[in-house]
């Protein structure tokens, strides 16, 4: 599963059911979401620089109120996953779980995220993301990347 703000800010935490290809760039482990834990929660991270991607189990919380939980169906690794794995840039924090542009089907909404015009079922794409205020200039004209408020958070 993949969690991401209904307002377009940090991806939080993510997960795979058995088969499905590695995802997810950044990984929140003390965020919380609202209604019941799924304690099965399972990616592939690396353990430390330049470590190889195991099987690795998470609590990612409780739903929060502007949150979405996603199940991946895809997910790209790029580049900057790798430079991130191998700590290229110096702030990579583990376990580090790679893949940050997401396609899936939202499968919860946090209870301010359901007036966002999202449903469960619905098949989402999730592009590069970080967190952002979703009221300047930059974030209505859909450059998120550019909101001086915003800061990504672990890549």
């Amino acid at each position: 599963m993949l969690k991401f703000s209904a307002l377009h800010s940090a991806i939080c935490n993510l997960c795979h059911t058995p088969g499905t290809p590695p995802c997810h760039a950044l990984h929140f482990p003390n965020n919380t979401r609202e209604g019941p834990k799924n304690v099965d929660d399972k990616s592939y991270a690396a353990k430390e620089a330049g470590g190889e991607l195991e099987v690795y189990e998470y609590d990612p919380g409780e739903l929060k109120p502007q949150d979405v939980e996603v199940q991946v169906d895809y997910c790209g690794i790029c580049h900057s996953d790798l430079s991130m794995i191998d700590n290229e840039w110096g702030f990579s924090q583990y376990p580090l779980v790679a893949g940050h542009e997401v396609i899936g089907r939202v499968v919860a909404l946090g209870s301010a995220a359901q007036d966002k015009g999202l449903q469960v079922g619905q098949r989402v794409g999730i592009g590069w993301t970080a967190r952002s205020c979703g009221h300047c200039d930059a974030c209505i004209s859909g450059n998120q990347i550019n909101c001086e408020q915003g800061a990504v958070r672990r890549l």
